[in-house]
């Protein structure tokens, strides 16, 4: 008689482990015009966390009132309700120097003191675009027919228009994309003036509400500043790099023959 075939004896199922997550979550954003998709790509990710997660923490660069707000708008949820959010200004002088000269560990590349004051100057120690200089200039320096392990004012000088190339998306998209018609004008006006203009250069364009409301607005996203002088506002750039683009690639006469068609 034939022996019937015993069926195989299942194993034993095992529990499936509990999923680890982390204590933190740490997300380093840069430059600050990527921040759109990290954030929603943060939010959705975060969301099976929600009971394990103790801590957000975004790092980013410094972010305007008007960025800030925006993203509250878009991207508020429920999960984030008991989280704060705080505005985060330029680099003070001696990050924005350890940022330039020690941004890695035994870091090669040595810098003039000229050097350094020049690439704080023009970029007001913004430390996505003083990186980008430094970026430009190490690049520089590693060209055979500049190859140097010291960089000089002059080097810094000779990568700035680069710089406005390769950094042309915060230049395009927040400076000139974020800004409306009459603020563009009025960008146009001021980088064209001189290092500083009167209200006067603008108002003579817009109009006075439209002109105190356009510069108000500029202010308000950290791209001017303004003082008064013997009752009058004064404008200037806050960063000059942004000064440098806008007087480059914009032309206040195009834009005004734009605005009348």
């Amino acid at each position: 008689m034939a022996k019937k075939k015993k069926s195989p004896t299942a194993a034993p199922s095992q529990p499936t482990p509990a999923p680890q997550f982390p204590d933190s979550l740490t997300l380093k954003i840069e430059p600050d015009a990527r921040i759109q998709v990290t954030v929603a790509q943060a939010e959705q990710s975060a969301k099976p966390l929600n009971r394990r997660l103790k801590w957000l923490i975004f790092v980013a660069i410094p972010l305007s009132w008007l960025w800030r707000e925006q993203m509250t708008r878009e991207y508020w949820n429920p999960f984030f309700q008991s989280v704060q959010t705080i505005r985060i200004g330029y680099l003070g002088e001696l990050d924005a120097r350890q940022l330039i000269t020690d941004p890695i560990d035994q870091f090669p590349l040595a810098y003039d003191e000229e050097a350094i004051d020049r690439i704080t100057e023009v970029t007001n120690a913004h430390p996505y675009l003083a990186q980008s200089v430094c970026h430009n200039l190490v690049n520089r320096l590693n060209d055979p027919l500049y190859r140097s392990n010291r960089a000089s004012a002059e080097d810094v000088d000779a990568v700035l228009e680069r710089t406005l190339e390769s950094s042309g998306y915060y230049f395009d998209d927040y400076v000139w994309g974020w800004s409306n018609r009459d603020e563009r004008l009025a960008l146009a006006l001021i980088a064209e003036a001189g290092d500083e203009a009167n209200f006067a250069v603008v108002e003579k364009h817009l109009g006075r509400e439209a002109a105190l409301k356009a510069t108000q607005s500029l202010v308000s996203r950290d791209l001017i500043v303004e003082r008064t002088e013997r009752d009058d506002l004064v404008f200037r750039f806050r960063i000059p790099l942004s000064r440098m683009w806008v007087r480059r690639t914009k032309s206040s006469a195009r834009i005004l023959l734009e605005r009348e068609i």
